[in-house]
């Protein structure tokens, strides 16, 4: 292409030369004129290579961005709940029976509707306060009605990776990129990086590009006014990331999760198309507050069952004893979240999503309000129990704006180790959404055509055993995992040599990630303690911010061994352990 641009400028230059000499009364101004030449030159050569490189097209949209993300914030703050969720005033400290249920608990007093009520009640005049701020901020939302040019000029680019940097989340992104690419996805990626974490100039500039990444600074998006009103952290970090990204189709996938299948045609797949939202599933039962569902204007119709956690496709009547609904067990005796209107069971596990921007910015715009304000919304969906946070936050804005998504079926699978402290879960393993979302279609079908023989009440119905098991998996066979959440312990090195993970009390090193019939013989771990090595431990070491004051010093050298230790076992088993 440059051969191409070459001429052009011979072409220019020759012409201003041409051009004084036929005019040498303007020899006065020929500086002057040579100057502008120069500039109009470059600004060829900019718009010759804006045609091949997406990264230096001119950015059209950057005014409307700016101005659409300050009215964006405006209109949270405008519909600020007032005051503050007390907890000890909202609970029912002797009839509430609080914390976590498992996925798959058989205590559904725990998730009924008159112990959530009991946990979490909020008096009438917070409910109206709380329902009059939603509702003007959805109608302000609505009142925006974007045009398709519009949401262009927001997302100006058709598909990528997200994830969240920034601090420890850079260092551990490294290891998520590695892998994306090992397993064969090619879209770019943007490293959004959050207000007040900017520095890591060695990470973006010249490690990402590399990759097919680069990092996107939120305060260079965001209007200078918003950053000095709203202090964006933590769990807000990831709504606000995703909105800010360039891409009208996402793949998100937290900084310590890792892709162990391609990712480049999961926009293709009927799951996506037709919901534009997929979502996977964590190992808790659904605890969200009736008061929730107030606020919103959602009606969950407290006198009808309609599943029974994921199974949504059996008969009622396999499960429920009578098909006369009793009031009193449906408030007391079933989980509230299997009642018509409600949000289904299990809750959700964020650390990877697939979102249609396009389709989804409303859910993306309510979710970021529920998020701003946390405070109030992480209690009313979670109600403090265990990963509580933004990752409910999604399917809300989804499901109170009647927007469809998806959410896996299959349940989670754990990898980890165990000692004499019993067993340390260390991934979380997620499934193909459109393996699952097959089967799922598939078992609707057959249940359809089988209705009688499932008809009928089954006393000891177990819902892992009859639905995920018998009607999702008929042949036995299991479906494939497509990501590998690792949130104990995340591949940050220096937390790993200074706890000796992976290594025993009398000093030798074991493999912590075992589960071989998941990972499909490819080394996980391997492959990221080689990764850290490379790059934190070789020459010329990544300069990441988070390391700054450790760099060069005795804490680094016992990193750096710790990391060569570790990598050179892996390394000396790895045939007889993937042999087998």
């Amino acid at each position: 292409m440059l051969k191409e641009i070459s001429p052009r400028l011979k072409r220019l230059f020759l012409s201003s030369r041409f051009f004084l000499r036929k005019y040498p009364m303007m020899a006065f101004s020929r500086r002057y004129l040579f100057l502008v030449l120069i500039s109009i030159a470059s600004l060829g050569l900019y718009l010759s290579l804006s045609q091949s490189f997406d990264v230096l097209t001119l950015d059209t949209g950057a005014p409307f961005r700016r101005e659409f993300y300050a009215t964006l914030f405006d209109a949270m703050q405008s519909a600020a709940p007032e005051g503050q969720l007390n907890m000890d005033t909202a609970r029912d400290k002797e009839r509430c029976k609080s914390g976590d249920a498992s996925a798959f608990s058989k205590d559904f007093e725990k998730t009924s509707f008159e112990n959530l009520e009991a946990c979490l009640h909020l008096s009438d005049e917070q409910l109206s306060m709380m329902s009059e701020k939603h509702e003007q901020y959805l109608n302000t939302m609505n009142s925006w009605s974007l045009t398709d040019d519009e949401k262009h000029k927001l997302f100006p680019n058709q598909r990528g990776v997200v994830t969240i940097g920034g601090g420890r989340f850079s260092v551990i992104s490294l290891t998520m990129l590695e892998t994306l690419r090992d397993r064969g996805t090619t879209l770019p990626v943007e490293v959004m990086i959050p207000p007040g974490d900017e520095g890591d100039d060695d990470y973006c500039n010249v490690v990402l590009p590399k990759l097919n990444a680069k990092c996107i600074y939120m305060s260079n998006v965001l209007p200078a006014e918003v950053l000095e009103k709203v202090e964006i952290k933590r769990f807000q970090n990831k709504v606000i990331g995703l909105l800010l990204s360039s891409f009208k189709e996402v793949v998100y996938v937290d900084a310590d999760c890792l892709s162990l299948q391609p990712l480049d045609d999961v926009f293709d797949k009927p799951a996506y198309v037709k919901n534009g939202m997929i979502l996977w599933p964590d190992i808790w039962k659904r605890v969200t507050a009736p008061a929730f569902y107030k606020i919103t204007n959602v009606k969950v119709d407290t006198s009808k069952r309609v599943r029974f956690g994921p199974d949504d496709v059996s008969p009622v009547s396999r499960y429920e004893p009578s098909t006369e609904s009793n009031a009193v067990r449906m408030l007391k005796k079933v989980p509230y979240h299997d009642l018509d209107g409600s949000m289904p069971d299990p809750t959700t596990e964020a650390g990877q999503m697939v979102i249609n921007k396009m389709q989804h910015l409303p859910s993306l715009l309510l979710s970021a309000y529920y998020n701003i304000y946390g405070k109030w919304y992480y209690k009313m969906l979670s109600q403090g129990t265990s990963g509580e946070g933004d990752k409910e936050t999604f399917m809300a804005a989804a499901h109170v704006l009647k927007l469809p998504y998806y959410q896996v079926k299959s349940e989670v699978k754990f990898d980890g180790f165990s000692d004499k402290d019993g067993f340390h879960g260390i991934s979380l393993y997620q499934q193909d959404f459109q393996q699952d979302y097959r089967a799922y279609k598939k078992a609707k079908r057959w249940v359809g055509r089988h209705k009688s023989e499932v008809s009928g009440y089954e006393q000891d119905y177990d819902v892992k055993r009859q639905f995920l098991e018998k009607l999702m998996r008929p042949d036995g066979k299991e479906l494939d995992s497509m990501f590998g959440h690792i949130g104990y312990h995340k591949f940050e090195p220096m937390e790993l040599s200074k706890k000796h993970i992976y290594v025993s009390e009398d000093g030798k090193h074991f493999r912590g990630f075992r589960r071989k019939e998941v990972i499909k013989k490819f080394d996980l771990e391997l492959f990221n303690f080689g990764v850290l090595e490379k790059y934190l431990c070789h020459e010329d070491p990544i300069k990441f911010v988070f390391y700054k004051n450790v760099m060069q010093t005795p804490e680094w050298d016992n990193m750096c061994k710790y990391l060569k230790n570790h990598t050179s076992f892996l390394e000396d088993t790895h045939e007889d352990t993937w042999s087998s």
